[in-house]
């Protein structure tokens, strides 16, 4: 009986390097954060809410027709660290959960990120932080293109 092949991520992820994964977010969900977290660091609500599942945008599309909108938005991209990075990710179908790291005024921060593939593109779904004690890692997470 022969044994199944076994998958070689790392030469996966040297194939997708080549190929310039790293520029194409639909590919990599990773790059697709990074460009998140840079629409977000510009303040460009249009461009966070496209990289956005429709569920996780509705509180920032709802709000958008609120007086003090653009205060609001604000405060809320300050809530992202600025040297917020993805340090893992494990991709499973259309679902992609990556793990981040930076650091707050309160301490080093870490974070998991559900991404969903959805139209062909990698959009934020869900976030979660907590201070570094208290973050459980997620299994099985390789390095990611970024």
């Amino acid at each position: 009986m022969n044994a199944s092949p076994v998958f070689d991520f790392s030469a996966y992820l040297g194939l997708l390097r080549q190929r310039g994964a790293q520029d194409a977010p639909w590919r990599n969900p990773a790059q697709a954060y990074a460009d998140f977290l840079a629409a977000v660091a510009k303040r460009d609500v249009d461009a966070v809410t496209a990289r956005m599942t429709d569920a996780y945008a509705r509180r920032l599309n709802d709000g958008r027709a609120r007086r003090g909108f653009e205060r609001d938005f604000t405060n809320w991209c300050a809530k992202y660290p600025s040297d917020l990075k993805v340090t893992g990710c494990r991709i499973d179908g259309d679902t992609a959960h990556l793990e981040t790291a930076g650091h707050a005024a309160s301490g080093r921060l870490a974070g998991s990120v559900t991404m969903v593939l959805n139209g062909g593109m990698w959009c934020v779904g869900a976030e979660r932080w907590a201070d570094d004690v208290e973050h459980v890692r997620i299994a099985r997470l390789s390095p990611c293109l970024t």
